[in-house]
């Protein structure tokens, strides 16, 4: 008996100290990304695929070690070097496609159009074997190489707005508010956030969190800090564009309502636009003819 119990106790601090990690606390001065020389690893191949429509090129690159670090560029007829949107998926940090037609179709159908490249990104999940912060850091990864090989495909990198929608929101609003993690990163012209619940994750985990919050974030509440970019952010950012649906449960509007007054008082240029639209509609219906979409082509038009 005496045997059993002992066994108990050690496979119980295994448990724990597996768990602390996983979900280890991030700390700027020890992180592996202070190495410039693990932010553009050497892609499995270069260009993977290219399809052509009358109305765009559509181009699949590599800019990672996996089949999840992969991006998709369209590109229209422009001669010129085009200004940029990157979008990236949402899936509760578990699933999500870069090619799913609601994350792209009217995206692209409408900004295509009107001469910008258009980009769509994967990056690793959850299954896949790793945390969120890894999942910033495969982010940030992709948005360095747009930055270094963008003008050869068309796009101006000073000119780059990255949007994402629900988990892919909350990534980019923490590799926005922690940037000098990334020392390659180069700042970018504006940020959409479209419909993030993911601001403040300790405030979450501490009010009965859905099953894909403790599936991300864990148990440790420094590492919950680490990943809010409610806690992260610090000084002045890009201008940003911050939608959140009216029609969630959740407080969803009151959060971002938070983080946006958290922004304007660091002298960003922030503007919060609450919109009667699910949040599956939040993301598939922007680019639709629609007060929804003229409001993010007219933030769009402030950047030029």
């Amino acid at each position: 008996m005496r045997k059993a119990k002992l066994i108990k106790i050690v496979c119980g601090v295994v448990i724990i100290g597996i768990g602390l990690l996983i979900f280890s606390p991030r700390s700027n001065k020890n992180d592996p990304l202070q190495d410039s020389n693990v932010l553009l690893p050497t892609e499995r191949e270069n260009i993977q695929t290219t399809v052509s429509t009358d109305d765009y090129t559509l181009t699949e690159y590599s800019y990672g070690p996996t089949e999840r670090h992969m991006l998709d560029v369209y590109k229209g007829g422009t001669t010129k070097l085009a200004p940029i949107i990157v979008m990236v998926h949402g899936g509760g940090w578990q699933i999500g496609d870069k090619a799913s037609t609601k994350v792209v179709t009217n995206k692209v159908d409408h900004y295509i159009p009107q001469g910008y490249l258009f980009i769509s990104i994967n990056y690793p999940t959850i299954p896949d074997g790793v945390t969120v912060d890894k999942q910033a850091d495969a982010l940030a990864q992709a948005l360095t190489y747009i930055q270094k090989n963008a003008e050869s495909w068309g796009g101006d990198p000073s000119q780059m707005v990255v949007m994402g929608h629900s988990a892919g929101a909350h990534l980019v609003s923490l590799v926005s508010t922690t940037r000098t993690f990334y020392p390659k990163l180069a700042p970018w012209s504006g940020t959409i956030l479209l419909d993030s619940a993911a601001y403040d994750i300790r405030d979450t985990m501490e009010n009965r969190p859905a099953e894909i919050f403790t599936k991300a974030f864990g148990v440790e509440p420094s590492y919950w800090d680490d990943m809010s970019p409610l806690k992260q952010v610090a000084s002045a950012l890009e201008p940003h564009f911050v939608v959140c649906s009216l029609k969630r449960e959740a407080n969803v509007c009151g959060g971002a309502k938070t983080y946006v007054e958290k922004l304007k008082s660091l002298n960003t240029e922030a503007t919060l636009y609450p919109v009667a639209l699910s949040h599956k509609d939040v993301n598939e219906q922007l680019g639709l003819p629609s007060d929804y979409t003229k409001a993010v082509d007219g933030f769009l038009k402030t950047l030029e």
